[in-house]
């Protein structure tokens, strides 16, 4: 989302910080900051004025530089994302869409007179705002004032910014003790599964709502794929009775909701919080999948059961069911002709991990294998924010059931030395591993010593020499050198 924001100058500002936060060097010559993100000198000078005013702001850091160099260090408090938020909630973007939500804009001379700039700097700063908007189906019309398009995306949009940037020590919309433990009981009762940051989000939502209602914002219809969606942790007939109880009601709403309103709240604590693997047995959930939810959900089911050689259980396909299934509805009830909004600012977060590349090729084995080639479901199925999930939903069920890796371990310094070999190697890996002796077909066999008899019993075992002592880094090397081992075992196939 941030593309929609930040110029080129909050853009360095946050690489420098990750480059120094990765390296955590004692101490950065220019020539070094300058190579990394490659800027200017007179950039150089500005990113330094601009993170000792961060630094105010948030004292987590000790920060001095000159014209040769300079020298950052962090503390335990510090993090990554709050400099992120502090410098998105500077941004000329954000502080316009805030003004529209809290319908305190005026006109284009007010806002760029409180924004410290001329009016003819503002419009640009306001034209990928408008394009972030049109992505999710919404316009900003100036003479009128307000956001032009459905209340339900409307919501959703400001939903989705405003936990772009959760602070809760900062939060864009207060959070008050006693509806925050109003709705935390109410969904403690009726949805025992929901976590913590559920209840966050949920209640970031409601608030929302009671905010669009009191400006006199109703929603008065629902496309279908919204107003059919069922709940597996609860009837909509008692979600009903819940939202519109006396105390939920006198401290979000002050008057009965409409049936269309509880609808799509009943929809939003549906789909909003996600449904984990070691959840207990889930009650039935799929009354309301049509055709289509079907086939998606059986062609998942059958792809992955053929690349684990093992039927899949109740439940995991429960927990892949429930949900893909729910975050499909999301991309049909928010996207548009040209854009899948992504479910979760997790994709922005893409780390490549070596150790689970291959199931990218399950996906795409699993999309092109998908029957629906309508354009309507391709662009959803096609869609990064589609693949994202599952990717994360896949990689969930693959993890549990790797198979453990057989490790021999052969030290001259004796069989204690050895078992504190094992112990650690053992502690260090998430995965399963199996230590066995050298003559039990390890996978790998680790040697401090010149191996000649290992290799003649285990032609087809990986030998890796180690250090006596080694060093954290070769421990490191040790565990990923255990996950290439073990996807070439289990997923060699996909190599």
């Amino acid at each position: 989302m941030r593309e929609y924001f930040f110029n080129y100058k909050e853009k360095e500002i946050i690489q420098f910080f990750q480059y120094c936060y990765i390296n955590k060097k004692e101490y950065y010559p220019k020539k070094s900051i300058q190579e990394a993100l490659n800027i200017s000198e007179y950039r150089y000078k500005a990113i330094g004025n601009s993170v000792e005013e961060i630094k105010l702001k948030y004292p987590t850091f000790q920060f001095q530089y000159d014209k040769h160099g300079l020298s950052i260090h962090f503390s335990k408090e510090f993090l990554l994302l709050k400099v992120y938020i502090l410098l998105f909630k500077e941004t000329v973007g954000f502080k316009f869409l805030l003004s529209i939500y809290n319908e305190n804009f005026q006109n284009l001379d007010r806002f760029a007179e409180s924004v410290h700039l001329h009016q003819q700097s503002v419009l640009p700063k306001l034209k990928p705002i408008r394009m972030l908007l049109k992505e999710y189906s919404l316009e900003y019309l100036l003479f009128k004032k307000k956001i032009s398009g459905d209340e339900y995306r409307t919501r959703h949009f400001f939903f989705t910014l405003f936990w772009h940037l959760h602070d809760e020590e900062d939060p864009i919309i207060p959070e008050y003790p006693e509806s925050f433990q109003a709705l935390a009981t109410m969904i403690h009762e009726c949805l025992p599964m929901h976590s913590h940051e559920d209840i966050r989000k949920l209640y970031l939502f409601m608030k929302i709502t009671q905010h669009r209602l009191k400006n006199g914002y109703m929603i008065t219809e629902l496309p279908e794929v919204i107003a059919k969606v069922r709940n597996p942790l609860i009837s909509y007939e008692v979600f009903k009775q819940q939202i519109q109880g006396k105390e939920i009601t006198n401290l979000f709403f002050k008057k009965n909701l409409n049936e269309v309103e509880i609808n799509y709240l009943y929809y939003v604590f549906t789909v909003v919080p996600t449904y984990t693997c070691f959840e207990e047995k889930l009650p039935p959930f799929r009354d309301f999948y049509n055709k289509e939810y079907n086939k998606i959900e059986q062609t998942i089911f059958h792809q992955l059961s053929q690349h684990m050689k093992r039927k899949l259980t109740i439940q995991e396909e429960d927990f892949l069911s429930v949900n893909i299934i729910y975050r499909t509805t999301y991309f049909l009830s928010y996207g548009s002709d040209e854009f899948v909004p992504p479910y979760s600012d997790l994709e922005y977060f893409d780390f490549n991990d070596p150790t689970r590349n291959h199931y990218h090729k399950i996906i795409d084995e699993i999309i092109a294998q998908m029957p629906l080639k309508e354009e309507k479901w391709q662009r959803i199925i096609t869609s990064q924010s589609f693949r994202s999930s599952l990717f994360q939903l896949l990689s969930c069920v693959l993890e549990i059931h790797h198979e453990p890796v057989k490790v021999a371990i052969l030290s001259k310094f004796g069989k204690i030395h050895k078992t504190e070999l094992s112990s650690y190697l053992i502690k260090l890996n998430p995965r399963p591993i199996e230590i066995v002796a050298y003559d039990q077909s390890p996978d790998i066999i680790f040697c401090d010593f010149p191996l000649k008899e290992g290799r003649i019993l285990n032609p087809q075992a990986e030998i890796f020499f180690i250090s006596v002592k080694p060093t954290p880094s070769q421990w490191l090397e040790i565990v990923n050198f255990i996950d290439a081992v073990r996807t070439k075992k289990q997923f060699g196939y996909l190599l």
